[in-house]
């Protein structure tokens, strides 16, 4: 094989494992941001629960106090108090 054939054929294996490296650090940030839009959502998810479990939690006690005197309210009102 003549030394300018031997040249040729490195440069094509350089050019391929360059290719084949590129494609691998596509792959690899595409997941990596695949997961990041997933981290993302979760979050947003975790968010919308925590807000309704803090209306939900902010509705329960604002009930128990009004309960508690409309309770006080109706004993003062019958004399018990």
């Amino acid at each position: 094989m003549s030394p300018s054939k031997m040249v040729s054929q490195h440069v094509a294996t350089a050019q391929q494992v360059a290719a084949d490296t590129a494609a691998g650090i596509s792959v690899a940030s595409a997941g990596f941001a695949w997961l990041e839009t997933a981290n993302g959502i979760a979050q947003l998810v975790a968010s919308i629960i925590a807000a309704v479990a803090g209306v939900a939690a902010i509705w329960w006690h604002v009930d128990r106090i009004l309960e508690a005197r409309r309770e006080r309210a109706k004993r003062a009102s019958e004399g018990g108090d």
